[in-house]
């Protein structure tokens, strides 16, 4: 693990960023299929609102708390909730 991350907090932000890319294409094939706003809203939420499995959210709750110590998380995490934003 040492020979591809220098540090535990290297493999930690790999592992929340290969965590995020995968729930970002998720969600961006469950928001392909409506055309229209209201339908690709519905679909996000229906895939990622609190009230389902909502797996991603405790994600990025973690991450978040683990982003007020930790500049290299805190910088992961702005690029990819932008990302998150966009779609």
């Amino acid at each position: 693990v040492f020979y591809h991350f220098g540090t535990k907090d290297e493999l930690i932000a790999a592992a929340f960023e290969y965590a995020v890319e995968r729930d970002l294409a998720r969600l961006a094939k469950a928001t392909a299929t409506p055309t229209d706003p209201v339908g690709r809203l519905r679909a996000a939420l229906r895939r990622y609102g609190p009230t389902g499995t909502a797996v991603g959210w405790r994600l990025w709750i973690d991450a978040w708390a683990l982003a007020q110590r930790d500049p290299r998380i805190r910088a992961v995490l702005r690029r990819l909730d932008d990302r998150w934003c966009d779609v």
